[in-house]
Order: C-alpha cells, then structure tokens, then sequence
C-alpha cells in the first residue's frame, strides 16, 4: 500500500503533467528559486512555456512570504533547450507548513523525472566587530 504523502505526490504530478501541453517535455532539472530569484525564470525560452499556480496543484501548499509567487515554471533554457521546472517561490517551515508539505513539491519533481534539483537561498552574513554590519548574498548548494 502507497503512503499518503507519495499518493498525494501522485495526484499533485498526475494533475501537472495534464496540465502540461504536448510541446512541453518532462523536466530534467528543477530548480528551486530562494527569495528574489524568481527572475530567473526570464531567462528561460519563452516558447515553449507553462506555469501553473500551487493552488491550482492538488495538495501543493501556497507560500505566504511576500515576493514567493507560488508557482511552477515548466520551459527550456540554455542551447541545449535543457527541460526545467522551476518553483518561483519556496516553502518554508515558520510559515507554518509540516515538513511533509514542504517536501512535496521534491517528490513531485521526482515523479515528473527531474534527475537533478538545484536549490538557490538568499543569504545573510553577520559581522560582529566594532560596529554590527551585514551584507546579502545570493548562495547555491549543488551536488
């Protein structure tokens, strides 16, 4: 017998790849878009491209961190036109999601055939010196 969460993984992918046009293929890469990332999906080919908001995704929790727009982003990008889906707006635990929903949208990549999954944060650095300062940076943790 299937466990709840890899039976609402199924519906969740089952309901996207209905969703998806024939034009599109299954995704290879996901990528997991921190804060003010989401502008990365400008880079992606326009043609062919789908997004579908997680409230249109059964099961798939909404994030409510302002600037997280909710959604998945199905195209192609680089010379090689390289399948992508890419998840403009991360989930997070203070939000008060479980860890079961905000991993799901990982076991739905996989269900969809993404081999590889980047995920990209916004980081802050603290300096404790004579003067507390900071500064912001963009990270990536790949493997």
């Amino acid at each position: 017998m299937a466990s709840v969460h890899y039976s609402m993984a199924s519906e969740a992918a089952e309901y996207i790849i209905n969703s998806l046009p024939q034009t599109i293929s299954r995704p290879r890469i996901g990528i997991i878009c921190g804060s003010g990332l989401g502008g990365l999906v400008s880079t992606f080919h326009a043609n062919p491209q789908k997004s579908i908001p997680y409230a249109n995704i059964p099961h798939f929790p909404v994030s409510t961190v302002e600037g997280h727009e909710s959604r998945l982003v199905f195209a192609t990008m680089g010379e090689k036109r390289t399948e992508i889906v890419a998840m403009v707006g991360r989930l997070h635990f203070y939000e008060g999601h479980d860890m079961a929903a905000i991993t799901l949208p990982i076991r739905v990549m996989r269900l969809l055939g993404v081999k590889i999954i980047i995920s990209t944060s916004h980081l802050v650095f603290l300096t404790f010196s004579d003067q507390c300062s900071w500064r912001s940076q963009y990270g990536v943790l790949s493997r």
